[in-house]
């Protein structure tokens, strides 16, 4: 069941995420089967704290994502995205995979 990773935010510093290596970042989701869905600026319906971006990556298996997250590449990568960005990520599982999420997360 596929995996969702997201990430909500506001730009800090536009330059710095203008330089990033677009061509790499995409390698690296590549790598753990992942394929970007959404990079946009977003318009907010409800909410009191709304980001200006989100970042949407479907990988195959929530596992999938979370090892995406937590590999050496991209934790290098987070700290420089913490610096020019303000904001959340998190994983979800796909709507067929939330009962068993819910399940093994005691939630």
């Amino acid at each position: 069941m596929p995996g969702y990773l997201i990430n909500h935010y506001t730009i800090t510093d536009r330059a710095a995420v203008e330089a990033i290596d677009l061509d790499e970042a995409n390698k690296q989701i590549t790598k753990f089967g992942g394929k970007l869905l959404v990079a946009s600026p977003m318009k907010a319906l409800a909410g009191e704290e709304a980001k200006q971006h989100m970042l949407v990556i479907e990988f195959p298996t929530l596992a999938d994502a979370e090892n995406y997250y937590h590999s050496p590449e991209q934790q290098a990568f987070q700290q420089h995205w913490q610096s020019i960005t303000n904001g959340w990520t998190t994983i979800v599982p796909d709507i067929a995979g939330t009962e068993a999420f819910v399940k093994d997360k005691g939630l």
